[in-house]
């Protein structure tokens, strides 16, 4: 037997310290503590691969997981199957409680932190050491294994285990840590993250603390699977609530449970919120956010939320919260959060004020939600409120003293008749959200909220006041509403950009802002008229009239405008024109009145596309063929670097499509060449044959023929078709070549050079 002494020159303390290791070694056996332990064997396999034991090298190795999930048990076991494979080992626990401190930097604490280290690996109380170098001057040669418990700050890392030539070799130092961050500083590449026991794990281990046995019995399974959930499946949260429940009879368990839902155990929350305690106020405040309001949603839904209402770095906060065990990112980008740190954050916004929840950062009580505006309680710091889908909401809460409110949402509260006038201290209201409260019919004038942008009344059939509540509305939409006219003040707004007035009842419109972007009057099924002032609407570009089944005149538009949407427009029979944008897109589906000279300005128009009622090509295309397909022989001067011409199609009756798709097919030199042209159309179920004619750029894109430079002319024969989605069938197909001069326009819109971006496609609900 062979016994290592450091540094002792007194034979009878060396007496002593050999009496001591015979002892040492006569009375160790086995430990048997964490033989029942649930799960410990496959973490122990597991930390074996990382261990790497057999391997010659130095080896630092992390385990790393939130409080409460048996980092330290882990170790523990680990130490008490290994550390009679090393010459010394050492368990140092609590390394951020007991070694911690606010200048760890400072060399004397880490002097300190070593001098206690090697006094308890050596086993030489009082032993003293002069410089930093010491763990490596007496440690290099020697076999060692120490557990770090609980880091939490890299100096002390860098204190007891700077480098790995500090210790011999086959030597292994485990750190233990919530901080994943610390692990990758100090390029601990080898890290355990342990995890989350199954469902039966979890049920076993709360069934152990609450039964001594590892299943309960059937009364008591399904209460106890509660129990186990309630738990989140934390170890910790397993051990506490089934050691508190033990001994307690079912009925007593039935009584404890709802309470155990709303508030922490004691020594759990003490756990837990040293992890808070230790983040910095910003992420402090976004664990609360997550805990409180974001908890399970989409990480980019969480940055915009946190965004939109503080300064915080909401990128940076979520990798530290992460980083130290508080959150998860799944793979799919969802924030997650425990349920006991989620019990802890709401605990935490409790405590902010326990006796009046009105001055809480958060509320998340109905109960309590519901007791503040009862009370008319003063909502000082209040941002959003969102009572949606509250159909009974008869009456409003004060608002008067509520001045930060940005956001308000009463949607779908189908009793409120009457939007109070408190809403006139709201001068940082930016959203207004009232659809579907189908029993409004009161809103307040005379008052202009300074910072409102967004205001919506969609779906309100009892509202006929145009809602003249601020002259800073960005977006406006009052679908499906009892308006009947636009008031002459809406000359006067200026930042209006977009106007809705979906299936309301306007009959003539007249006043409208010079600066509007966007006007749609869909389904205004009264509307006879719009004036012909129309047309010093510089800045339109969208204007929508689809289903406005009484208007019979479109008066002269605005060159700006790229889109225009008449379809099934039962009644319109003539239009002023010709339109002149070549990026404008118009849409006469259904429209079965237009004149004949409408029709004639319709084709003498210059436009990217246009559909209308049309059973034939007309005569002006040179190649007409009958179908969707044909092959023509088209001679390229070399001279010239582009061709473009216009296409027609006729479009059978009886069906719908949304968009159509045209292919070109050639060879040059023995290589095939393909073009292809997708237009967006959004067509509802034609009711005659349609013709749509587009214009096409042949192609600018591939080193083909017309780039040909000075080569001279050659003649191909090109294949065509053109086809439409949903079984569209083409009847008739034309082409008509444009001069070069002409080209020029499409070859630009080909690279992408209109004005006019594209809009989003609309839902199939919407057509």
């Amino acid at each position: 037997m062979i016994f290592l002494i450091i540094g002792r020159d007194n034979e009878a303390d060396m007496i002593t310290t050999i009496a001591k290791n015979v002892l040492d070694k006569l009375n160790a056996t086995p430990s048997r503590d964490f033989d029942d332990l649930v799960g410990i064997e496959s973490h122990i396999a597991r930390m074996k691969t990382l261990l790497c034991l057999d391997s010659q090298e130095v080896r630092l190795v992390g385990i790393w997981g939130p409080a409460g999930i048996g980092k330290t048990t882990i170790a523990r076991a680990l130490y008490s199957q290994f550390h009679e494979n090393f010459k010394l080992s050492i368990f140092m626990e609590n390394v951020s409680e007991s070694y911690g401190g606010t200048n760890l930097d400072s060399y004397g604490l880490k002097l300190g932190l070593q001098q206690r280290f090697l006094s308890k690996l050596l086993d030489q109380h009082g032993l003293r050491i002069s410089h930093l170098g010491a763990i490596k001057e007496r440690l290099k040669n020697h076999k060692v294994l120490a557990i770090l418990d609980d880091v939490d700050n890299i100096e002390q890392l860098q204190a007891l285990a700077k480098e790995t030539q500090w210790f011999g070799k086959k030597s292994r130092i485990i750190v233990t840590t919530r901080n994943k961050q610390l692990l990758i500083s100090h390029n601990i590449s080898h890290v355990y993250k342990v995890p989350f026991p199954s469902r039966e794990e979890a049920l076993a281990l709360f069934c152990q603390h609450a039964f001594r046995e590892c299943s309960p019995s059937d009364d008591f399974k399904d209460i106890s699977i509660e129990f186990a959930t309630l738990a989140g499946h934390l170890p910790l949260g397993l051990r506490v609530l089934g050691s508190f429940m033990r001994g307690k009879s079912k009925d007593e368990w039935e009584v404890s449970l709802p309470t155990l839902k709303t508030r922490l155990n004691g020594e759990i929350e003490k756990l837990l919120k040293v992890g808070y305690e230790g983040l910095h106020k910003d992420d402090k405040a976004l664990f609360l956010h997550i805990a409180c309001l974001f908890n399970g949603h989409h990480e980019t839904y969480v940055k915009q939320m946190v965004v939109a209402n503080s300064d915080l770095d909401v990128s940076f906060g979520l990798k530290v919260l992460a980083d130290r065990s508080l959150i998860q990112i799944y793979v799919d980008g969802r924030v997650v959060m425990h349920s006991l740190l989620r019990q802890l954050g709401t605990e935490v916004v409790r405590e902010q004020s326990v006796n009046e929840p009105g001055k809480r950062q958060f509320l998340m009580s109905a109960r309590e939600i519901c007791g503040v505006l009862s009370n008319n309680t003063p909502l000082r710091n209040l941002k959003i409120m969102n009572l949606s889908n509250s159909p009974n909401l008869e009456s409003f809460p004060n608002l008067l003293e509520a001045t930060k409110l940005e956001r308000l949402d009463l949607s779908w509260c189908e009793s409120l008749v009457e939007l109070p006038s408190s809403i006139q201290n709201l001068h940082k209201l930016s959203l207004l959200e009232m659809s579907c409260c189908t029993s409004l019919e009161i809103i307040p004038t005379n008052i202009n909220l300074a910072s409102l942008s967004h205001l919506h009344f969609r779906n309100c059939p009892r509202l006929k006041t145009f809602p003249e509540i601020s002259t800073n509305i960005n977006y406006l939409k009052i679908r499906g509403t009892a308006i009947t006219e636009v008031p002459p003040s809406v000359k006067s707004w200026l930042r209006i950009k977009e106007i809705c007035m979906e299936s309301a009842e306007v009959r003539i419109l007249i006043n409208l802002p010079y600066i509007l972007d966007t006007l749609c009057l869909r389904g205004n099924t009264k509307l006879v008229a719009i004036t012909n002032y129309l047309i010093r609407l510089r800045r339109l570009r969208m204007i929508d009239i689809s289903f406005c089944v009484s208007l019979v005149y479109l008066p002269k538009l605005p060159y700006s405008v790229c889109y225009l949407t008449a379809l099934n427009c039962e009644s319109l029979q003539r239009l002023h024109g010709p339109f002149r944008n070549p990026s404008i897109r118009l849409k006469f589906t259904n429209c079965l009145k237009l004149d004949h000279n409408a029709q004639e300005m319709i084709h003498q128009s210059v436009f990217d596309v246009v559909i209308l009622p049309g059973g034939q090509v007309p005569a002006y295309f040179t190649h007409r063929y009958n179908g969707n397909s044909g092959f023509y022989h088209f001679t390229f001067d070399g001279s010239v670097s582009f061709y473009s011409f216009k296409v027609c199609l006729v479009l059978a009756a009886g069906t719908r499509f949304e968009s159509c798709h045209t292919s070109f097919y050639t060879s040059f030199r023995g290589n095939p060449i393909k073009k292809y042209y997708t237009y967006i159309l959004n067509q509802p179920q034609l009711k005659v044959d349609h013709i749509c004619m587009f214009e096409c750029v042949l192609p600018p894109d591939y080193d083909g023929p017309p780039y040909l430079g000075t080569r001279p002319s050659t003649t191909k024969l090109f294949k065509f078709d053109f086809n439409c989605n949903y079984g569209c069938k083409v009847l008739e197909c034309g082409l008509l070549f444009l001069e070069a001069r002409k080209s020029l326009i499409a070859a630009k819109r080909a690279e992408s050079s209109s004005t006019c971006p594209r809009p989003a496609k609309r839902s199939k609900a919407q057509v």
